[in-house]
């Protein structure tokens, strides 16, 4: 994994997400005082149009009020994206424009927002989920939101959109459970114990409506068949620390990123193992659930291990024949992670070392980069 080019912020990264419409821009929001206290601040970045090493920023905005702990860009209009804040509130921004407020702040939650995505088929709805316990699906030019979810006050830490389904979303919660949701219904459809302590981040596989993975405290990756939740389909293992985000790639089926608090950024293959012509789970007719009707993971399908945790490793195999990719460093806990929709071997990471970076990964073994996306492709 090589390193394109990097942007120091004045304060902690949170979150970073690149742009849908423009191959070289991204966000990146920040905390000061660690989300603890104080104020946040939103940076809209672009690698330079000639300087292709040189990562500028366009425009940052402050949030005085909270720190800043998400973003997502808007899916209709490139020069918007929503915020979520310490305080509470979500934002709506117009990076266009010189004017330092918000277009629109919802103070609908009660405590921090922790997780905000804007719907990537329908494109009109995002969703805010808080450690309030509550999801709120709203429109933007809309003052009260749509509807609200609720977990009994248990409090969020991610959620997100499925790409195959407009109604669909996934959250994961403190209490390690993945939880899958219909904005038809009230209530959750799917509750999923995924991981032994909190579940961090959950995210949908890009390729096939049935298949997610989720990233938890107890430092693994897990990836699942909805159809048959009793048990993850494969258990990445590699990072020391909370694995604090996990994502799919958009381009190349079962690849995985993600980031750590032991500040290590890895991209894993979580492809099954070769021979297996479909996972063992399917042998096992229906899943087992427990009294309150939670599916609980049993002996998972396959576990990939990486024991260099912490040094850089290309295509290392683990102990089971997962493959992983890359291993590089942030200098404190990495936080955020991305995937370009343009460039297949792009992605871009943060940390609390206040730093912003650009990577590009060799996958030529796993892609033709002809497939990579570009704005000026016909």
């Amino acid at each position: 994994m090589i390193s394109v080019a990097s942007f120091e912020t004045p304060f902690t990264c949170s979150s970073v997400e690149l742009s849908p419409f423009d191959e070289r821009r991204l966000a990146v929001v920040t905390c000061e005082n660690f989300g603890a206290s104080g104020e946040g601040q939103v940076h809209i970045l672009e690698l330079d149009a000639v300087e292709s090493t040189q990562l500028n920023e366009v425009v940052s905005f402050t949030n005085s009020s909270g720190g800043l702990s998400d973003c997502s860009w808007s899916e209709v209009n490139q020069n918007q994206i929503i915020t979520a804040s310490t305080d509470g509130s979500v934002s709506l921004w117009d990076v266009s424009g010189s004017d330092d407020d918000p277009l629109c702040r919802w103070m609908d939650h009660s405590m921090a927002v922790v997780s905000v995505d804007w719907n990537i088929i329908e494109k009109t709805t995002f969703l805010s989920a808080s450690l309030d316990g509550t999801i709120k699906l709203w429109r933007p030019d809309m003052f009260d939101p749509l509807t609200t979810f609720s977990t009994n006050n248990l409090p969020l830490n991610n959620v997100i959109w499925s790409p195959h389904h407009p109604e669909a979303f996934a959250t994961s919660l403190v209490d390690g459970c993945i939880r899958l949701w219909d904005t038809r219904q009230a209530n959750q459809t799917v509750t999923i114990a995924a991981h032994n302590d909190e579940a961090l981040s959950v995210d949908y596989d890009k390729f096939s409506e049935h298949l997610i993975v989720s990233a938890g405290a107890d430092r693994s990756i897990r990836t699942w068949d909805l159809r048959f939740p009793s048990a993850p389909v494969n258990i990445l293992v590699g990072h020391s620390y909370i694995v604090k985000r996990a994502k799919c790639h958009p381009q190349i089926p079962f690849v995985i990123g993600s980031v750590s608090h032991d500040m290590s950024v890895r991209v894993w293959d979580s492809k099954p193992l070769p021979g297996l012509t479909k996972p063992e789970y399917e042998a096992n007719n229906l899943p087992s659930q427990n009294e309150s009707g939670i599916d609980r993971p049993t002996k998972p399908s396959h576990q990939h291990n990486d024991h260099d945790a912490g040094n850089i490793n290309y295509g290392g195999r683990g102990d089971n024949g997962g493959q992983h990719l890359g291993c590089v460093s942030h200098g404190d806990f990495a936080t955020g992670f991305d995937f370009s929709l343009f460039a297949a071997e792009r992605l871009a990471t943060c940390g609390w070392d206040r730093k912003v970076i650009v990577w590009d990964i060799n996958l030529n073994y796993l892609v033709d980069k002809k497939k990579s996306r570009s704005l000026n492709s016909p």
